[in-house]
C-alpha cells in the first residue's frame, strides 16, 4: 500500500500493532482489515488500537 501516490493528508506509520507510535486518543478511527494473521499478541494489539481511538469501543478488554 505504501507505494501508491502520496497524499498530503496520510501519514505512514511503520510500527507493530501491539506497539502504535502514537499518543491516546489521537486518531477518529482505526481500520484493520487482513491483519490480525499478523499479529503476535491479538489482545494487546486490539488494546493499542482503543488506546489510539478517540472513542473507546473496546472497553471490555
Amino acid at each position: 500500500m505504501r507505494s501508491h501516490t502520496p497524499h498530503p493528508q496520510v501519514q505512514w506509520l511503520c510500527d507493530d500493532a501491539e506497539a502504535i507510535s502514537l499518543p491516546d486518543r489521537a486518531v477518529d478511527a482505526v481500520i484493520c482489515l487482513l491483519a490480525v494473521y499478523y499479529f503476535s499478541d491479538l489482545k494487546k494489539a486490539f488494546c493499542e488500537m482503543n488506546r489510539i481511538a478517540k472513542k473507546d469501543y473496546y472497553s471490555y478488554f
